[in-house]
């Protein structure tokens, strides 16, 4: 979490906390809480990765460009190296039980839209 995001955090009162960092990451991430938490606790994700799945989520199954992802999922992309995404792609990979597909000289995609499974909403 940047430095800016754990302030927020930290100044509210300790029993409203991880509601309110919830509340910043369904902003951040375009997810309602129970998501994030879902694919935190099924998945591992980290909050980077959960970015990442994020942002080619909200468009498969179309997809995305390095460029593109690493503009949508970090606050500062100018901090970041464009290999991050690959990294965090391989991450992912490793990670979900869904197919990230390369596209060739563009980028990668989901083939299909993730939805929290019923149980968990």
């Amino acid at each position: 979490m940047s430095s800016a995001l754990t302030r927020a955090v930290m100044q509210k009162p300790e029993p409203e906390r991880l509601e309110h960092a919830l509340y910043l990451l369904d902003q951040i991430t375009g997810h309602v809480p129970q998501m994030v938490v879902w694919l935190s606790r099924n998945w591992r994700l980290t909050a980077t990765e959960i970015r990442v799945f994020g942002v080619l989520n909200a468009v498969a199954p179309l997809g995305l460009t390095r460029t593109a992802i690493l503009s949508a999922a970090w606050d500062d992309p100018d901090s970041v190296e464009i290999k991050g995404v690959d990294v965090i792609i391989c991450k992912l990979r490793a990670k979900i039980p869904l197919p990230i597909k390369t596209i060739w000289g563009q980028g990668w995609r989901l083939t299909t839209r993730f939805k929290l499974p019923e149980e968990a909403s």
